[in-house]
């Protein structure tokens, strides 16, 4: 058996596929999710062919994985765990569902997502030219607290969805949870670790799908639209927000130039996505190669992409309808093997380092 650090070394340089083609690399995966002291104290103690030994995950390793029980205790203990979490979202999953569904706008607030200290600096504390303490003293007020308000219901909203679909993935037979939030792994499907990507398509994906079915921008025949017939819109607002404006104003018009625009609108997106959801792998690799630098990783992944077909700005809507995610979900579980992953193979490059990994796509889509 390989050391405790020879795992470690593969998962920190995201050399991963032997996580999930050697029964080792999976036991160490499953010890790495409980590394947790109150976990591993937990554990041990119910693991009884042997002393407890001190609690660490490496001394644990070195000491007791060989052993023939080894894997089956781990095991029983992340099903025992996973019984007390689905408990708990049980009884307090409605009361999550009701605050989600709150949510009325899904606005960042600024032109960041994931470091609001790093957009305060650089806005308001490292500039060319100091700002005077009276004017900081009024952006407290006015824009940053904006963003700061942005930044932190859409956090909420994202983390307390998130909590929801990943107890409907718990809740099938075959999969378990990496308990102790192991950085990679979500949960084990069938013995086969997998990390949880909820997501939308892409603008900058549904753009390059749209020009090689040459199909035009919806802005762009929207905007040209509105200013032909004078509609006023907010040209220097968001992308988002433009749109939004325009389509309200046509529907409202309920002409019969502006209904026929907006069956135009709906039937390049329409296009757009049947084009994308016949070819997922296409944009499972796109998203691999497209990751932030932060955010990079190699592992395995089950990409959940939300598509409202009526609306697509609120697909985000979707994160909370567990109405629609469950049976898709249930669906997708039921189906998946371990023998059979090889059908899920993925090969991405990220700046000129070539990758192997595994990973699938649900689409869940309202129509």
């Amino acid at each position: 058996m390989n050391t405790f650090e020879y795992w470690k070394k593969r998962f920190d340089n995201n050399d991963l596929l032997d996580f999930s083609r050697t029964e080792e690399g999976l036991l160490w995966l499953k010890l790495r999710s409980i590394a947790r002291k109150d976990l591993l104290s937990d554990f041990c103690t119910s693991f009884e062919s042997q002393a407890v030994p001190r609690l660490s995950v490496e001394h644990i390793w070195e000491s007791m994985a060989s052993a023939a029980t080894f894997g089956p205790a781990i095991d029983r203990f992340l099903k025992a765990c996973q019984m007390r979490e689905n408990a708990k979202i049980d009884a307090s999953q409605e009361t999550i569902r009701a605050n989600l569904y709150k949510m009325s706008h899904f606005h960042w607030g600024g032109g960041f997502r994931n470091s609001l200290d790093k957009a305060i600096v650089s806005r308001y504390v490292k500039t060319d030219d100091i700002i005077p303490f009276d004017r900081l003293d009024a952006i407290c007020d006015g824009e940053l607290f904006d963003m700061s308000r942005g930044y932190l219901l859409n956090s909420w909203y994202n983390y307390w969805s998130s909590v929801l679909i990943e107890n409907i993935f718990r809740r099938n037979a075959g999969v378990l949870p990496a308990y102790g939030k192991i950085k990679n792994v979500d949960f084990f499907v069938d013995d086969f670790p997998f990390d949880l990507k909820v997501t939308y398509i892409p603008k900058e994906y549904a753009e390059l799908v749209r020009k090689r079915l040459g199909i035009e921008e919806p802005l762009k025949i929207l905007k040209k639209f509105a200013k032909e017939r004078n509609i006023p819109f907010s040209d220097d607002a968001s992308p988002e927000q433009v749109r939004y404006e325009i389509i309200e104003r046509l529907k409202d018009s309920k002409s019969k130039e502006a209904l026929s625009i907006l069956s135009i609108v709906k039937a390049i997106w329409t296009k757009t996505v049947s084009a994308i959801t016949s070819n997922k792998q296409a944009l499972i690799k796109w998203l691999y190669e497209n990751q932030g630098d932060m955010r990079f990783g190699a592992e395995n992944r089950i990409f959940l992409v939300l598509i409202d077909m009526e609306n697509p700005d609120e697909s985000w809507k979707l994160k909370r309808n567990v109405d629609l995610i469950s049976p898709l979900v249930s669906k997708w579980v039921s189906h998946f093997k371990r023998e059979k992953c090889n059908d899920l193979l993925t090969n991405f490059s990220y700046k000129s380092q070539l990758y192997e990994t595994y990973a699938d796509m649900i689409f869940a889509v309202k129509k």
